[in-house]
């Protein structure tokens, strides 16, 4: 992954598709494994929040942002716990990653809603974060929760 850092040594991916495009409502997403460079220098849109009848949101945007601190030593004593943000509707944004990545946690937020999607997206965190020195046995999900 090609991403970006910043001058005080948060590293941010932006962008990380974490499953295949879905082909419409009925088909569940598959996971993804990228081979080769990928981009993660950009955020990618937010998933619908309703069933548009006219000019829909897309619906490509099983994308996630990892927020991580300069690279360190990966054996078992060094990996840092990671923080999956989930929101639970509107993409809310009030998660600061670069801020936990500063304080020694991986951050990742993801651009679905709570859902099947989401879960995808914890297996992907689970089975990735060490490439970004974190520990995949030590992730906390956070979901807010909005509406009835």
């Amino acid at each position: 992954l090609v991403g970006l850092e910043s001058n005080n040594g948060v590293r941010s991916f932006l962008g990380v598709r974490y499953a295949k495009r879905p082909t419409g409502w009925t088909a569940p997403p598959v996971a993804v494994h990228s081979r080769g460079t990928v981009n993660a220098t950009a955020l990618r849109p937010s998933c619908a929040q309703q069933i548009a009848t006219t000019s829909p949101e897309p619906e490509d945007c099983l994308f996630l942002n990892v927020y991580a601190g300069p690279p360190a030593d990966q054996t078992s004593l060094n990996l840092k716990a990671t923080v999956v943000w989930v929101h639970g509707g509107a993409n809310s944004s009030e998660y600061d990653g670069p801020l936990l990545a500063q304080n020694n946690v991986i951050a990742v937020s993801v651009n679905t809603r709570a859902s099947a999607a989401g879960l995808l997206a914890l297996r992907w965190v689970v089975d990735n974060v060490l490439q970004f020195g974190g520990n995949g046995t030590d992730v906390t999900v956070v979901v807010r929760m909005i509406g009835g």
